[in-house]
């Protein structure tokens, strides 16, 4: 049986985004070997404490037929169009690799394996209509389409019924308490905020942008003009950045969260609120310059959002979160 020994190189590792990865592919055999293909890969691979994701793969067959004796170089080449970006994070780790396997018949298929790093190019700028936040009043934000609450309770009151009816008829009391409790929560949870507006007034918001590129500025606007004298204890605007992992899978499922970014701004305007009052707050972030980019797979996800809570004492509290997406 003939020897086959396979070698990346790579004049470096470290890249940016749009560079192009060049390198060769050596093999070395000691005796007449046949190859049913060499191949080259390019792929990202997640690792951490949530299941493992893969993705991005891109192949190239470099050769195929019968191989000499001899020493053989392959060049290869790819671009570097798309994302992620390497990363390393409490939960989340992002890595790229080159991967060079060659097909041998009826034998071990000898590999090589190479990991390099991609890093974030040139700052992007954001081609997208930008909103012109108004100063003015709330008549200048758009309404937020919205799902009635009370239809949207009609799944998760399913939930409690059955609850009802594992402890009342089947006199399962696990089940029974776990479903009449979930439901419970979640229906309040769904029409927390609309119970919240009986007081406000309907909350208009709008963010300025939901695409951008580290370093830029993201106005949030809050606007509601109250339907009854109120007293509010408090009102935050919130940019978070944080890590999502899912690990194991069925009943062994569970998942992780580490908040890597969090600034909270709070909106003056708090305090005994007369019907009628008007409240009108812009608030700005600063993104940070070195912000992860947004990532989603199937266990492993970056996330990016602005959340507004307003603290109501004694009455439901008001809360609605913006999804974000940075850039690469």
């Amino acid at each position: 049986m003939s020897k086959c020994d396979i070698r990346i190189e790579v004049a470096r590792v470290n890249y940016k985004m749009g560079d192009t990865v060049k390198g060769v592919v050596y093999v070395d055999v000691d005796k007449e070997c046949r190859c049913d293909g060499l191949v080259i890969s390019k792929f990202w691979a997640t690792h951490g404490r949530g299941n493992r994701n893969s993705g991005g793969g891109e192949n190239l067959e470099l050769f195929k037929g019968v191989w000499n004796a001899g020493l053989y170089s392959y060049p290869f080449e790819f671009t570097l169009e798309d994302g992620p970006l390497t990363y390393r994070g409490n939960y989340i780790n992002i890595d790229w690799y080159l991967k060079a396997r060659a097909d041998i018949p009826w034998a071990f298929d000898p590999s090589d394996s190479k990991e390099f790093i991609i890093e974030r190019g040139e700052r992007k700028v954001i081609d997208e209509p930008q909103v012109s936040l108004s100063e003015s009043g709330p008549a200048e934000i758009k309404s937020k389409a919205k799902l009635s609450p009370y239809i949207m309770i009609i799944f998760p009151m399913l939930f409690a019924v059955l609850g009802l009816y594992f402890l009342f008829v089947q006199y399962d009391l696990i089940f029974g308490i776990v479903f009449t409790s979930a439901g419970t929560v979640i229906s309040y949870r769904m029409i927390q905020s609309t119970l919240a507006e009986k007081k406000l007034g309907e909350v208009k918001y709008e963010l300025d942008k939901d695409t951008l590129s580290p370093g830029d500025n993201i106005s949030c606007l809050v606007s509601f003009t109250t339907r009854e004298n109120v007293h509010i204890n408090a009102i935050d605007v919130t940019l978070s950045g944080r890590e999502v992992v899912v690990s194991g899978s069925g009943t062994n499922e569970s998942t992780y969260t580490y908040h890597f970014h969090v600034d909270t701004i709070p909106v003056p305007k708090t305090g005994k609120i007369v019907k009628g009052t008007l409240v009108h707050e812009n608030v700005v972030f600063e993104l940070p310059e070195d912000a992860a980019a947004s990532f989603n797979s199937s266990s492993n996800d970056i996330i990016w959002q602005v959340g507004i809570s307003i603290d109501i004492p004694k009455w439901p509290d008001w809360s609605e979160t913006l999804a974000l997406t940075v850039v690469a």
